[in-house]
């Protein structure tokens, strides 16, 4: 858990985000506890939290940012900062939550 940032639904199953997003540079690996809050309308969020499944960052990315000042981004790391996280595949999607009573 080291925040929250934004990502961008491109696929049912699919959110691309920023790498730094999901990665912890004090420990060089990925972060904990990433979950999606989907917003379906402004300063409304789904109450179903969605789980990835796993994370996909560009090749290079985490040697980038091997010696770099925490949250400060290298010219490196800043050419492949983006990752994208597929959603676990027994959960519902925002659509199919929101409709169920």
């Amino acid at each position: 858990d080291i925040g929250t940032g934004t990502g961008t639904a491109v696929a049912e199953k699919v959110v691309l985000t920023a790498a730094h997003v999901i990665f912890d540079d004090n420990t060089l690996t990925f972060a904990t506890g990433t979950q999606w809050l989907y917003q379906n309308y402004a300063g409304q969020q789904s109450p179903y939290p969605v789980l990835p499944q796993g994370s996909y960052l560009l090749s290079g990315y985490a040697a980038a940012r091997v010696g770099a000042v925490t949250d400060e981004g290298t010219p490196t790391s800043q050419q492949q900062d983006a990752a994208a996280q597929p959603r676990q595949p027994d959960q519902r999607s925002h659509r199919e939550a929101d409709q169920h009573f």
